[in-house]
């Protein structure tokens, strides 16, 4: 478990003192101000919005509803928001978004080897005899 001290001078900027929030900014702030100096708001929108939400799922403590799962509204508002931090948090998170579309292709290809096989099996001439 991480812990830190959380500054209110950090938090009043963003009106935000809730856990989450908190530990995000405590957790990628620094790289989200060097990212701030290399990316406009609209270049990180850009970036981010071809990620799909099971992506995103790194941003939930940016929302402001304590909701636990995220629509694309919501992370729209997260990036308009808080763009550097939330590309910040996805850029920690890549390789295990990286990971899990790997899987999630080798899935797709062993499916697709079964409907092959299935093709195969019903377009192969029957062996039993017609009655």
């Amino acid at each position: 478990m991480r812990t830190f001290v959380a500054n209110a001078a950090d938090l009043l900027p963003h009106s935000r003192w809730d856990v989450g929030f908190t530990t995000m900014l405590k957790q990628y702030g620094d790289q989200a101000k060097e990212l701030s100096h290399r990316f406009s708001p609209d270049e990180v929108k850009e970036l981010l919005a071809p990620i799909a939400l099971q992506d995103l799922a790194v941003l939930l403590p940016l929302g402001r509803n304590g909701r636990d799962r995220l629509t694309r509204p919501m992370v729209d508002i997260m990036i308009r928001d808080y763009p550097h931090l939330a590309l910040a948090a996805v850029i920690d998170d890549i390789d295990s978004c990286k990971r899990r579309n790997h899987e999630a292709v080798a899935t797709a290809f062993r499916y697709r080897d079964v409907l092959e096989n299935l093709t195969r099996v019903v377009a192969a001439p029957s062996a039993v005899p017609a009655a």
